[in-house]
């Protein structure tokens, strides 16, 4: 049986296990942060005050360090840290399916 589909005991996660998720799941976790970043980037529409600070303080909830949010004091860094974490989605998953290569 695939780990995707094991099932888990209700009750809270263990820090300790490694984090197992479906393949597509974070394939699509790195497309829609790729996706942000462009967004939020884009010279011709640039986010207004109101969306600046809702990513500022949405991206500080989804960021936990040692057990203790991390507070963005800018926008600038906000996405200067979903920046980074799509350069390290990039570098993890391959552009392409399993299998597939360039050209097929």
């Amino acid at each position: 049986m695939s780990p995707e589909h094991v099932s888990r005991p209700l009750g809270s996660y263990d820090p300790t296990e490694p984090m197992v998720i479906s393949y597509g799941d974070l394939i699509a976790a790195r497309n829609a942060v790729a996706e942000l970043v462009t967004i939020l980037n884009d010279p011709n529409d640039p986010p207004s005050e109101y969306h600046r600070e809702s990513v500022r303080l949405g991206v500080r909830i989804a960021v936990v360090r040692d057990g203790e949010p991390y507070i963005f004091d800018t926008f600038e860094e906000a996405v200067a840290w979903l920046v980074e974490l799509r350069d390290r989605l990039r570098n993890l998953l391959p552009d392409l399916p399993p299998g597939r290569r360039e050209g097929t």
